[in-house]
């Protein structure tokens, strides 16, 4: 009797779990729009909410560690391990803060009246100091925007943004959007929502931009955005376990066939790309995975945590590890542009000679010592340097600096020339023109200088 007694009560409690789960999700999205009324108007096409309760840094930075760690080499893993720990180290105090300060939530709200730019809004809990909370919003606008931000407090919201921006929301006239609740509500238990809902006047504009865009890939042409897309929804939850829906709202079953065709031939054109290809290795099925299913007017995509381990593992992973060598070979560049600009000021000043070493620059240019060092190594012997007997009378193919070989893998590297442009050169490329540098310098009498 008494077994029977609590499976009994077992049920009773997943019954009643599972009918109060829907109507407390209704009511945290009623109260998160109803927080967002002051500060929403005609022109507000998207909004971004974050729970605050549900963002981890320290989770979320463990994951991105041990992720890079299993996809990228020894040096490469080190220095994205030290970027993410600056970034927590910096970001984990402010969000703390927030939270100890009484926030519960954050939005970025965009508005065609501001854009490309937009505010944030922090909703004041009712168990939370307004004063407190308002002091703390304060201080992170100081220290992010000292000159040009500003907040103001409507009712029981604090918005945060350019004083422009934060002028013409002390006299907004709030506009109701019923689109926009409905959006919220379709990822409610997403820690992070992105949500699109174009007005009229957006409607319009895209209408009349996208027909142009459409016409350079053929098999996206039946679409109109302004016309076929009413809203769309995305929600992300983090690690530990990470999942992704995605809700995009048509007017009528024709229309979602409409956008499922596009998406299905943009990713038609992506596959066609062998930069696509190369970015991300496992493409095919990558694509297959976030292809959504027709549900009459609605397109849904749903991506539990295993195919979201398994998208960020096969995809996610590498292409934005490629990213970030791009990125570091690319800020090398400019590093490396710099030190030539810093060669042609030295030789201003001294008979159009360069200088015997780098070094040197730090006191005739006013070169950093950090730029000399390539940023993917941030190592002193990462730049070679090959100007010290040349004079700008030189050919301007002559190289001044190159990198060490491996900075940026095997694919190649950057290489500076007397005229101060630099090039990203393939390996072979890179012996033909130390060939051709050491055939002008045998005939000018100057040293026969060996590549390293």
């Amino acid at each position: 009797m008494q077994t029977k007694r609590k499976v009994i009560w077992l049920l009773l409690s997943i019954f009643c779990l599972s009918v109060s789960l829907p109507v407390f999700a209704a009511d945290r999205t009623a109260r998160l729009y109803d927080s967002l009324q002051p500060c929403t108007d005609d022109q507000t096409f998207a909004v971004v909410h974050v729970d605050l309760a549900g963002l981890d840094l320290d989770v979320l930075t463990v994951y991105a560690v041990n992720l890079v760690k299993k996809h990228a080499g020894a040096d490469v893993a080190k220095r994205i391990e030290a970027d993410l720990s600056e970034i927590r180290a910096a970001a984990g105090p402010r969000l703390e803060g927030l939270k100890k300060a009484g926030a519960r939530d954050i939005f970025l709200v965009f508005s065609m009246y501001d854009f490309p730019y937009f505010f944030a809004a922090v909703p004041i809990p009712p168990s939370a100091d307004p004063t407190g909370l308002h002091e703390y919003v304060e201080k992170l606008v100081e220290d992010f925007s000292p000159r040009h931000g500003e907040t103001h407090v409507s009712g029981r919201l604090i918005m945060a943004g350019l004083k422009p921006t934060i002028t013409r929301l002390k006299t907004i006239s709030p506009a109701q959007s019923p689109t926009l609740k409905t959006a919220l509500g379709v990822c409610a238990d997403k820690t992070v929502k992105v949500v699109l809902f174009p007005g009229s006047d957006q409607c319009r504009i895209l209408n009349e931009m996208i027909p142009t865009l459409v016409r350079q890939t053929p098999a996206a042409q039946p679409i109109t955005i302004g016309r076929d897309l009413q809203w769309a929804a995305l929600g992300i939850n983090g690690p530990p376990s990470i999942s992704l829906s995605l809700t995009i709202k048509s007017p009528s079953t024709e229309s979602a066939s409409r956008m499922l065709a596009v998406i299905k031939g943009l990713y038609a054109e992506v596959k066609q790309e062998p930069k696509a290809r190369r970015l991300i290795p496992d493409l095919d099925r990558s694509l297959e995975r976030l292809t959504p299913r027709q549900q009459s007017e609605s397109l849904i995509l749903q991506v539990d945590s295993a195919a979201a381990d398994s998208l960020t593992e096969d995809a996610i992973a590498p292409a934005l590890l490629r990213l970030d060598a791009l990125a570091t070979r690319m800020a090398c560049a400019t590093n490396m542009s710099g030190l030539g600009k810093a060669l042609l000021i030295h030789c201003n000043d001294y008979n159009d000679e360069l200088p015997p070493d780098l070094e040197t620059l730090t006191r005739t240019a006013e070169v950093t010592t950090k730029s000399l060092i390539c940023p993917a190594t941030g190592l002193r012997e990462s730049y070679i340097y090959r100007g010290a007997d040349l004079t700008t009378s030189a050919i301007p193919m002559m190289i001044t600096v190159y990198e060490t070989a491996g900075n940026h893998g095997e694919d190649g590297r950057n290489v500076l020339f007397l005229d101060s442009h630099v090039e990203w050169v393939t390996e072979e490329r890179f012996q033909e023109l130390i060939r051709k540098d050491n055939e002008y310098r045998r005939k000018k009498g100057l040293r026969v200088l060996p590549a390293k």
